[in-house]
């Protein structure tokens, strides 16, 4: 190659380099641009969420850092004599090199298959975020105890685990929630681009080869699944069974998106959101439907009842959903109707009517807790809690 020639090729990749720089320039300045608008939106949000939606924005952040590696690599695939700078090359192999947090006790978690057997009864799964690992851990012993309902009820994050109990796969949801918490592609930045919500539903659907949901086993029709998902715009609860098809997905998805922080899940051209945001304990959709033996399981402990706030506090909610004036006013009494359902829940499980599965003690998580070591000893709570509980609960269901 003649000098001439070199230098030439040197400008051409200068040149690029210099063009690709001023690119993610450009993406960085916009996602720098974007974080303080999400953030004003978080701290005008529910109280409750305010704090979960804090932990996420910097995830969210770090993913989108660790996309300008990325699109440095899309460049390069595109324009093959571009030299790809020595720093970008480091922040790659830091990547490939940090360690995610898990569960120190992941690989204790139980494992196998439910067996074909098929139990009477209805049980409907409460949700509330990341305290549904405590209903992982209750759903394992079942399943390790060979009792599987022949009916699901899920609503939000008891609708995620319900189709594990569904499919038979013993722990596999509480390995999904105590090894990828802090996975972007599961909770973060990238289920966020991918999902428009903090949590990555095509990811647990379909993104984790080495642990794949059994899709096959929890569409047989032996046992029915059914998912809660609020309709926005008139508020109440739908209840899609999975006879529906692939539509018992998306449902899904709705009924685990939490309001605030994620878009609204289309559904034959009805917006909707959370389960939760109608009927937090579905409770009564099993008795309506003619269920004998209903077991109910909460996130949190039997006598929790949530405080009741000023119509004062609701003023974002008035402003984000205005478009939804009968989903917001769902939302403003959404504490109220909870309060009225955990009293007729405690009523009826004392007459006998229902069994209640619900934690010993108090339940200190936040909607997306990021300590693992509490998440691992919710699930252990949920685990052995039914363990000890299962002679009265074969009793109840013989009764």
């Amino acid at each position: 190659m003649s000098e001439e020639k070199q230098i030439t090729d040197n400008k051409v990749s200068v040149e690029t380099t210099k063009s690709v720089t001023t690119e993610l320039v450009r993406v960085a300045e916009s996602v720098k641009e974007a974080i303080p608008e999400i953030k004003e939106s978080v701290k005008e949000a529910i109280p409750e969420i305010k704090e979960s939606v804090k932990e996420a924005i910097p995830e969210l952040t770090e993913s989108v850092k660790e996309a300008i590696p990325e699109l440095t690599e899309s460049v390069k695939e595109a324009i093959p004599e571009i030299k790809i700078p020595l720093r970008i090359k480091l922040r790659r192999k830091e990547r490939a090199e940090k360690k995610v947090p898990v569960f120190s006790g992941i690989e204790l978690l139980p494992g196998g298959r439910a067996s074909d057997h098929v139990t009477k009864g209805c049980i409907i799964l409460e949700g509330g975020a990341f305290r549904g690992v405590f209903t992982s851990g209750v759903l394992d012993a079942l399943m390790e105890a060979d009792i599987n309902f022949e009916c699901t009820v899920g609503c939000s994050a008891g609708a995620l685990n319900g189709m594990n109990y569904v499919s038979g796969q013993i722990g596999r949801s509480g390995r999904v929630n105590l090894r990828y918490r802090h996975d972007g592609r599961y909770v973060g930045g990238t289920a966020m681009r991918r999902n428009h919500g903090v949590i990555g539903f095509d990811f647990v659907f379909s993104g984790i080869e080495d642990d794949p949901f059994d899709s096959d086993r929890f569409m047989e029709t032996e046992r029915r699944f059914v998912a809660v998902a609020t309709n926005c715009k008139t508020g109440e609860a739908v209840y899609f069974e999975k006879d529906s098809g692939d539509k018992i997905y998306k449902a899904v998805q709705a009924s685990a998106s939490m309001p605030y922080v994620s878009r609204m899940v289309d559904i034959d051209g009805e917006p909707y959101l959370d389960g939760g945001c109608s009927v937090k304990v579905p409770y009564q959709w099993a008795i309506d439907q003619g269920y004998e033996k209903i077991i109910v399981v909460l996130t949190r402990p039997a006598d929790y009842r949530k405080t009741i706030k000023e119509d004062s506090r609701h003023a974002f909610t008035k402003r984000l959903y205005r478009e939804y004036p009968e989903f917001v006013q769902k939302l403003i009494r959404v504490n109220e109707e909870a309060n009225a359902e955990y009293d007729e829940i405690h009523k009826l499980a004392h007459d006998g009517r229902i069994f209640v599965l619900a934690p010993h003690g108090p339940v200190n998580i936040g909607r997306l807790e990021p300590d693992m070591e509490k998440l691992g000893a919710l699930y252990y709570m949920g685990y052995d809690d039914t363990k000890e509980r299962l002679e009265k609960l074969r009793g109840y269901l013989a009764g």
